[in-house]
């Protein structure tokens, strides 16, 4: 099965069902229908019983997801600073449910919003040329979302070290701080997910559920209460930075 809807690819092949998102001329970075769009399709294969895993990439060799599209016409901004919640956020406290394990296949560069995804994947491959940034204050905005994406996956004077320098690091700095689980050089990173993705689909799909219930946060109401924390701390730097 393959279906195709706002820039945003879905199909099912072997109990594998494979999200792409296809903005390579916007380096995949996501308006907030289109994060919408990704916790439409993360349910729809959460609720098939034909999915064993979900793999999460990009189109292309550019970029996984610079992180939110920025461009006037969006008007991302103005939909942080106007909604009571962000696509970003929808995302990630739908994902932490998901019952089936989340393999992101990080096709190349992961920034802003691009990280948060990748912190609600169980497994992220990544190829070697891809890098990782958190360049939100360049923007005059702080991934207060982002940082409480990572809270359970990296340390956090990491995390905040990413943060305030908005520097890019590698992808062997990105493995050595817990960030990705594995990086193979390009040519490999197909036979490398589909090798990691066969081999989880064959365990039994109740004691996954189960474990994944159980491990992938400390607490799921807690980590959904921070996420939501972090929307409100955006709202209000966004009203004292606007003057609002």
């Amino acid at each position: 099965m393959a279906e195709v809807l706002d820039d945003i690819t879905y199909v099912v092949l072997n109990a594998v069902a494979t999200i792409t998102i296809c903005r390579e001329n916007k380096r995949n970075a996501l308006a907030r229908r289109h994060f919408e769009r990704l916790s439409e399709l993360m349910r729809a294969a959460n609720e098939d019983n034909g999915v064993s895993v979900i793999v999460l990439t990009g189109a292309g060799d550019q970029a996984f997801c610079a992180g939110a599209d920025l461009s006037a016409g969006e008007g991302f901004l103005n939909s942080l600073a106007d909604n009571s919640t962000t696509g970003l956020g929808d995302y990630l406290r739908y994902a932490a449910g998901v019952s089936k394990p989340i393999v992101g296949r990080i096709n190349g560069h992961c920034y802003a919003g691009g990280i948060g995804l990748l912190a609600s994947c169980d497994f992220a491959i990544a190829c070697q040329e891809a890098r990782f940034c958190l360049p939100e204050v360049g923007h005059r905005i702080f991934p207060f979302v982002v940082l409480a994406a990572l809270e359970d996956r990296i340390a956090r004077p990491i995390a905040i070290e990413l943060a305030l320098t908005a520097q890019p690091v590698t992808a062997g700095r990105a493995l050595e701080i817990a960030l990705v689980s594995g990086i193979v050089p390009r040519v490999m990173l197909d036979v490398t997910v589909a090798t990691l993705v066969e081999g989880l689909a064959e365990h039994s799909r109740e004691t996954v559920a189960f474990g994944l219930s159980q491990s992938r946060h400390a607490c799921i109401d807690h980590y959904r209460e921070r996420i939501t924390s972090a929307e409100a701390r955006i709202r209000e730097f966004l009203y004292v930075r606007e003057g609002r």
